[in-house]
């Protein structure tokens, strides 16, 4: 077998060759050992029934990046010493990020991921990468720099300028290349390797950011369907919250009493359940920036993430039937997700600064490595914002009528334990977590849980009380609520979202307000059902929507079609398994 390939391969530098092959080899099987990814990984996701071309295309893609990978190890064995340094320390960089990435969220990065970077500070970024580091691709780097220190010191370099530079130029056209190949043929989702993941980022990121900021995307217009300026006689409220598992209500089964009040409504007729949903994504962002546009699953299979950018948002439709359009925001100072062009579609914006002025979070403080004890906070605890908003909400719907208010609740986000009083904690023991970005230990999930739990109780029951819901609402109000994604509660070193598991996509979903009274079966439900459903209430006509979203979640039935889900990295997974 050894002659067999030493007499395919060219007569010179053959153990270099070799070398370089079986190196691609260990990184591969690290790396399915690892996480279930590099080449091994992709090879198992490949499909060609349903898009053949696209299948052809991404095997193809396979290939070629695992040779350019192939070529950039043969450098690091036949090249000069400065040339060996840099493409060993390129290598490095690049597994290290990777499978960083790999432990915490179980995927490698995306162009996207540099994106929500680029917003924190330095010292969010030094705390992530200390929470999250992995060392798993130690062995693998360890036996490249062995071979490349006995080359260096027992053959005489024969990599010539002219071969290096040829490498690094048709790295370099390969990568941008497949930048703008790869959406003609619905996207590459694959990575052959590590290190494919971190050119193909690095890459695409310095393609796309620029472009962005040369040419920032803009909404398609909604012309205006309301023929007078008289406001609507409703008001449509849609609640997004903050890493909320559905599985973890007891509205939806789950063992534990965490939503009392709210089996309280649906006993009396007051809320309509439609049980466990999936989000579009498990990352607030994406989920966020699809929810917005109502993607179904054919929009985010079928179209670009600058065409996603440029369908209409709710806020838009809102404005054509007369609302007046509302964002509120306990998390962020400002509108942060979505594109600036949005903006133009919102009259009122009211965010953290509004509702707790002067507020320094943890992260900004002590950057994030030592939490606070959140009864000395000065202002509102972390609890109460969601308690503010709430009297918003309830101010807006009570003494006005013709309002479209989203709401991005603070939710019940990592640490656990920060969003409800100690003294009314309910299960016992709970987890504390020690840093902002800290990852808990397998054998603490027990205690997450009852910290997750408590936080559910106290968040979801205080909120919806305070926001007066257990009685007929005034003004036609319809209050529409699910959230942003699920919550995988950080189990395995890994951190509570953004990944590829189903707990992280569930969320919960249900209506109060609404005169329709729940069918006898249970639909299949899913973000893209939500979009329709406030079309619906604010009557927009059918025939004016421009785009074909996804059915009404009022209009499903217990045959509904499978539901998707997509991890951080936009990996498509199948909901109902």
């Amino acid at each position: 077998m050894l002659q067999a390939i030493q007499d395919l391969l060219p007569k010179t530098i053959i153990a270099e060759r070799l070398c370089a092959l079986l190196m691609v080899g260990v990184i591969a099987i690290l790396e399915f050992a690892y996480g279930r990814a590099g080449i091994f990984g992709a090879i198992s996701q490949l499909t060609f029934a349903d898009d053949p071309i696209g299948g052809i295309f991404n095997a193809g893609f396979l290939l070629l990046t695992l040779w350019l990978f192939y070529r950039i190890i043969l450098l690091t064995f036949t090249s000069n010493a400065p040339v060996r340094l840099i493409t060993i320390g390129v290598i490095a960089v690049a597994m290290f990020a990777e499978f960083s990435y790999l432990r915490s969220i179980g995927r490698f990065t995306r162009y996207t991921d540099i994106t929500y970077a680029v917003g924190t500070n330095t010292s969010q970024k030094l705390d992530t990468i200390a929470a999250f580091a992995s060392f798993a691709w130690l062995p693998g780097m360890t036996m490249i720099v062995a071979i490349s220190a006995y080359f260096f010191f027992t053959q005489n370099p024969t990599a010539a300028r002219k071969t290096v530079i040829l490498d690094v130029a048709g790295l370099s056209v390969a990568y941008v290349g497949l930048f703008f190949l790869s959406p003609l043929f619905g996207g590459q989702m694959l990575y052959s390797s590590s290190f494919d993941a971190f050119a193909q980022t690095s890459v695409n990121y310095a393609i796309a950011g620029p472009v962005a900021i040369a040419a920032p995307p803009k909404r398609e217009p909604i012309a205006k369907v309301a023929t007078s300026n008289d406001r609507p006689a409703n008001n449509v409220i849609l609640i997004f919250d903050e890493s909320v598992n559905g599985r973890h209500l007891s509205l939806n089964g789950y063992s534990r009493p965490t939503t009392p009040f709210l089996v309280e409504l649906e006993a009396s007729g007051r809320l309509l359940n439609f049980g466990v949903a999936s989000s579009n994504y498990t990352s607030s962002q994406p989920s966020f920036d699809s929810f917005i546009v109502g993607a179904s699953e054919e929009m985010l299979e079928g179209r670009t993430p600058d065409k996603l950018s440029a369908m209409p948002t709710i806020f838009q439709y809102a404005r054509s039937m007369n609302y007046r359009t509302w964002y509120l925001d306990g998390q962020m100072n400002g509108y942060w997700a979505g594109i600036e062009d949005d903006k133009q579609y919102i009259d009122e914006i009211l965010t953290l600064t509004d509702l707790d002025p002067g507020r320094i979070e943890d992260y900004q403080r002590n950057n994030g490595i030592d939490l606070t004890d959140e009864n000395k906070h000065v202002g509102l605890k972390q609890w109460d914002i969601d308690l503010r908003l709430a009297e918003k909400i309830r101010t807006i719907f009570e003494t006005s009528s013709g309002n479209f208010v989203f709401v991005y609740k603070r939710g019940i986000h990592f640490p656990y334990e920060k969003n409800y009083p100690a003294e009314k904690t309910e299960w016992k023991p709970i987890y504390h977590f020690t840093s902002q970005w800290e990852t808990p230990p397998a054998e603490a999930r027990d205690a997450v849980i009852n910290s997750y739990d408590n936080a559910l109780l106290f968040g979801l029951d205080q909120f919806f009380r305070k926001l007066g819901v257990g009685r007929d609402l005034p003004n036609g109000t319809v209050i529409v609520y699910t959230s942003d994604h699920g919550e995988t509660f950080g189990s395995g070193g890994r951190a509570g979202h953004g990944g590829d598991t189903v707990d992280e996509a569930s969320v919960p979903l249900f209506i109060i307000g609404s005169s329709q009274r729940k069918q006898p079966s249970t639909p299949k439900t899913q973000h893209s059902n939500i979009f329709a459903a406030l079309l619906d209430v604010m009557r927009f006509p059918q025939e004016r929507r421009p785009q074909p979203y996804a059915p009404s979640v009022l209009e499903l039935h217990e045959d509904s079609a499978p539901r998707y889900y997509r991890s951080g990295d936009g990996q498509r997974h199948l909901f109902d398994n």
